[in-house]
C-alpha cells in the first residue's frame, strides 16, 4: 500500500512540474519520495530498486527486480522489465 500512496505522490508532482517551472522545491519532494520508495523495496528483498518514470503519461514508478533487465537494454529497459506501479486513487 506504501507504493502505491507514494506512486500516487508522484503523480500529482508530475502535474505540478508539467504546469509551471521546475522549482527546487519540487525536486527536493521527488528524492524524498523516490527515497522513501527505495526504503520500501528494500523491505522486499536484495537488489531490487525503485526507479522514477519521468514521462508523465506513464506509470509514476517502476520496481525492477534483480536480473529483470538484460545486459546492455540501456535505460529504457528498466521499463520495459520492471514492474509498474500505479498511483493509488
Amino acid at each position: 500500500m506504501a507504493l502505491y500512496r507514494i506512486a500516487q505522490q508522484l503523480d500529482r508532482l508530475n502535474e505540478k512540474k508539467a504546469g509551471r517551472k521546475n522549482t527546487a522545491a519540487l525536486d527536493r519532494a521527488e528524492r524524498e519520495l523516490i527515497e522513501q520508495a527505495q526504503r520500501e523495496v528494500n523491505k522486499l528483498g536484495k537488489g531490487i530498486i525503485a526507479v522514477r518514470n519521468p514521462d508523465p503519461r506513464g506509470w509514476p514508478m517502476v520496481i525492477v527486480f534483480p536480473d529483470d533487465v538484460p545486459k546492455g537494454s540501456g535505460p529504457e529497459g528498466v521499463f520495459e522489465h520492471g514492474v509498474a506501479v500505479p498511483p493509488r486513487r
